[in-house]
């Protein structure tokens, strides 16, 4: 669904499913990035200009203003909540998740005690939304080469299933030093099956198994199949503790 606004804003309505999210503080605010596959293809949306908060009773909040007054930006704001002692609590918003960070350990050390100050900001924006996977996103977008970005949309809660392309992977080393040997995928989609193994040296026989010189080829044919395929999903055997950690290495 398009909506024309004026003469060149045209904000789109699309369904996605939540693939990874990211956070970073900035000189203007936390920025959050949040990757979604939707039915037009890969969406990035960021939010620029957010903040990082954490909750404190108010009756520690006399006590705790030395510790804010610290620094200017920060903001406390009433809300309507209460901690588990159904004590009210105010927000304490600040333009940076460290400095929320930092003033709350200084909280603590002074026997304080902040609420939900080690959610990142990512998370929270989505708990507040109840956005768990899928999400309807409101914006206008943009080509960025092969997927489209949103630059401030409105998420919500939604019902969404995609067909997600999966990729499994796993890779064979030497036993000691950084010593590739192959590199094997497999991928699933609504399209069918590939799979695909990246060898170093000669004599395979299967159409599947492609032969490399040298561990570098094996490496950038390998990074070359996953970038043409576009998978949604990486998944495998320890691929985070071992596979990728090997392969940045290698790299």
């Amino acid at each position: 669904m398009a909506i024309q606004i004026g003469r060149s804003l045209t904000v789109q309505t699309f369904k996605g499913f939540l693939l990874t999210r990211n956070w970073r503080d900035t000189r203007h605010g936390v920025e959050l990035e949040f990757w979604f596959t939707t039915g037009q293809g890969p969406l990035c949306a960021v939010l620029r200009g957010e903040h990082s908060v954490f909750f404190l009773a108010e009756d520690e909040l006399a006590q705790a203003r030395e510790i804010l007054a610290v620094d200017s930006t920060v903001e406390i704001k009433p809300v309507n909540l209460r901690n588990f002692s159904m004590a009210p609590v105010v927000g304490v918003y600040f333009n940076s998740y460290r400095q929320a960070r930092r003033a709350a350990d200084e909280l603590r050390s002074r026997g304080m005690a902040p609420l939900e100050a080690d959610i990142n900001p990512a998370d929270r924006f989505l708990m507040e939304r109840f956005v768990a996977g899928s999400a309807i996103l409101h914006g206008e977008p943009r080509r960025r080469g092969r997927h489209l970005m949103l630059e401030n949309p409105v998420i919500k809660s939604t019902r969404y299933r995609p067909a997600l392309k999966v990729v499994s992977f796993d890779i064979e080393t030497a036993m000691e030093g950084l010593q590739l040997y192959s590199i094997a995928v497999h991928g699933t989609s609504a399209d069918g099956e590939a799979r695909q193994v990246f060898m170093l040296g000669e004599g395979a026989q299967q159409a599947f198994v492609r032969p490399y010189a040298n561990q570098g080829e094996v490496l950038q044919a390998f990074l070359d199949w996953v970038a043409d395929y576009d998978p949604d999903v990486l998944i495998g055997w320890n691929v985070v503790n071992f596979d990728t950690w090997y392969l940045q290495r290698l790299s």
